[in-house]
């Protein structure tokens, strides 16, 4: 499913009112209903709001995602293992 398809589930299956959920979130009431309705899309700060009040997290859906690969000259910032 995709993340927009997901979020508009979280919200259908929260129950919750639009307004409510814009109160709770600090979010655009209007942003939101059109959002919902299918007739908007989200900024990646607004997703990454209603990710973080419905517990979602984006992942990977198995291990075939492909890893960047380093290129000569960078710095490799990844954690140690």
């Amino acid at each position: 499913m995709a993340l927009d398809e997901t979020l508009r589930e979280a919200i259908r299956a929260s129950g919750i009112r639009i307004g409510t959920l814009a109160r709770e979130t600090r979010l655009s009431s209007p942003n939101l209903y059109a959002f919902a309705r299918g007739q908007a899309d989200l900024t990646l700060r607004t997703a990454n709001v209603l990710a973080e009040y419905f517990h979602l997290r984006l992942m990977p859906v198995d291990d075939s995602v492909p890893t960047p690969k380093r290129r000569a000259g960078t710095i490799d910032v990844s954690p140690r293992r």
